[in-house]
């Protein structure tokens, strides 16, 4: 469950659901873009799938209010790169005689990584979280975290490339985290604040790791227990009885009790322990399925799978 204010949820049911087909011009910048359907609502509006021009597809986020999305907007700017763009564009449109802001991001194609772990196998597990943590590094550079990280927020391409999503929980190192899923808050772990920093985030990386590699129904029942028996030895308890849990058993205990400072940091550290435990010789053991087919498909295959490891 994703924990939001009240007052956002009161804003949300006052906005009409655009139907698909529905248009939606810019004021300012004069674009117009064609709904195509519903991607998903958050805490602070609703994101469409839409099209621009020569049916280009991109992601429309749809605000209840300019305050609660310029956030977002200053963020999405500061990430901005000429190879990666991440704000295509920001602007206000008139719908049923009223203002709403609204912001147009790339589009991720791809699905929930529980889904593409069900498909492609447990696994991937251990590479998907190191590409979160490359991805948390970037947004921390900048100052930010990402404060909700959850199945939900993240979407894995066909060729395994993890994307966080979703960036209305973002907050400032320092204020308070925005919005939070209780699974993967280390508040409700009673293992830390919820103040918006490298480590709250690298928290929820560890708790999603161990609830995909140990099980739902036996993190969950941990979960589940009264306030005062939840605690940070516990995750790690359980992260030791775990077997897959092995290869990055350290990530996860130094993780778990907030002892990084930096994603980099842990970044770094993880890195190397996939290499040491998995990586080229040493992943055989796990019996990566993924790794066995690169291996017998071609060296191509073999070189892609090692991208994933090492960026």
């Amino acid at each position: 469950m994703t924990i939001w204010s009240k007052q956002d949820n009161e804003q949300s049911a006052s906005v009409r659901l655009l139907q698909n087909d529905a248009r939606i011009r810019g004021i300012y910048n004069e674009r117009t873009y064609r709904v195509e359907r519903l991607l998903g609502e958050g805490a602070n509006g609703r994101v469409y799938l839409v099209s621009a021009g020569r049916k280009r597809l991109a992601a429309l986020k749809l605000g209840y209010d300019a305050a609660s999305l310029q956030s977002e907007i200053n963020l999405l700017s500061a990430l901005n790169r000429k190879d990666k763009p991440y704000l295509l564009d920001a602007d206000d449109a008139e719908l049923g005689g009223l203002r709403y802001p609204f912001y147009v991001m790339p589009y991720i194609e791809g699905v929930r990584v529980t889904a593409f772990i069900a498909k492609r196998g447990r696994d991937w597990t251990y590479i998907l979280l190191r590409q979160l943590l490359a991805r948390l590094d970037e947004l921390h550079r900048q100052g930010w975290a990402f404060g909700d990280v959850k199945p939900e927020n993240i979407l894995v391409s066909e060729s395994g490339r993890a994307t966080l999503v979703d960036y209305g929980g973002v907050s400032r190192f320092g204020d308070s985290v925005r919005q939070f899923t209780e699974l993967y808050d280390r508040g409700y772990w009673n293992a830390g604040s919820r103040t918006a920093e490298a480590s709250y985030d690298i928290f929820a990386v560890a708790a999603l790791g161990l609830r995909l590699l140990a099980g739902y129904e036996r993190f969950d029942a941990r979960a589940n227990r009264i306030p005062q028996n939840r605690c940070a030895e516990d995750l790690v308890t359980l992260a030791r009885q775990t077997p897959a849990c092995k290869p990055i058993a350290p990530f996860l205990e130094k993780a778990i009790q907030g002892r990084y400072d930096s994603a980099d940091a842990a970044l770094q550290e993880y890195r190397q322990l996939l290499l040491k435990w998995g990586g080229l010789k040493a992943l055989e053991p796990l019996h990566l399925p993924w790794l066995t087919a690169a291996f017998i498909s071609s060296f191509v295959a073999f070189v892609s799978v090692l991208w994933l490891v090492l960026n």
